[in-house]
């Protein structure tokens, strides 16, 4: 199943939140679309692997190294904004993938290219996944470990707020 048409580049701090979920591996078994800047992995989650439990089998064939020309906008990005997203958004703008992020900067960074596509955030991500995923998932538990482990909660603004707070009160989505 593919999560987008364009196939999705996902930024660190929505991976760690994915791995927070603690369902990473039947997330990326669900959508074979979804990839990660070689350097994210290297430098924002494999040193801070033992916090959160994950196989890395999970993440074969899901990693993407910049080219010469990815390079070039990578290094234009860092001025702007870190390390990782600016991997992440490059390869994303160059490949015409969707860009899944959490952070402001880099969000607005992303969606003031104009050849950007679309932008997903963990709600979107993680409500998407619950939505297709066969598995018996306690919707209520995932949302709860990544609010907890990731320490992240969609702000009230944010078009998923409702959805997302309507799990963690009844466990389910109408």
């Amino acid at each position: 199943m593919k999560i987008s048409e364009n196939g999705l580049v996902l930024d660190s701090c929505v991976l760690i939140n994915l791995l927070c979920s603690n369902y990473l591996k039947s997330f990326f078994e669900i959508y074979e679309d979804v990839v990660l800047a070689e350097f994210v992995l290297n430098k924002e989650i494999f040193p801070i692997n033992e916090k959160y439990s994950y196989e890395e089998s999970a993440l074969e064939g899901r990693i993407l190294k910049p080219n010469e020309e990815e390079a070039e906008l990578i290094l234009d990005l860092i001025n702007e904004i870190d390390d990782g997203e600016a991997y992440s958004i490059a390869l994303a703008l160059s490949r015409g993938y969707d860009f899944g992020s959490d952070d402001k900067k880099a969000i607005r960074v992303y969606q003031s290219y104009p050849e950007h596509k679309k932008l997903w955030t963990t709600p979107e991500i993680v409500l998407n996944f619950l939505e297709n995923s066969e598995l018996p998932i306690d919707k209520k538990q995932v949302l709860q470990s990544i609010q907890e482990k990731g320490k992240f909660s969609p702000n009230s603004n944010h078009p998923y707020h409702y959805e997302w707070n309507k799990i963690l009160k009844e466990g389910y989505i109408e």
